[in-house]
């Protein structure tokens, strides 16, 4: 079974939305899922640091902090 970060995993364009504002989450996730994007979110660098290990390479764009 293929891990969800594995390279090669999905086809479609990754992003790791690290936020801490619950708001900006749900419309930020909302808007770029329905435009497409497979969007993980981490509310911590902690949680960032855990979807990035061990495929640092599996996101197309970082999102940090938005706001």
């Amino acid at each position: 079974m293929r891990n969800k970060f594995e390279k090669g995993a999905c086809n479609m364009h990754r992003i790791l939305l690290v936020e801490d504002d619950d708001s900006l989450i749900d419309g930020l996730h909302y808007a770029l899922q329905k435009r497409g994007f497979a969007v993980d979110v981490a509310r911590t660098v902690r949680e960032a640091m855990e979807h990035l290990h061990p495929f640092p390479l599996s996101y197309h764009v970082l999102l940090l902090d938005v706001a």
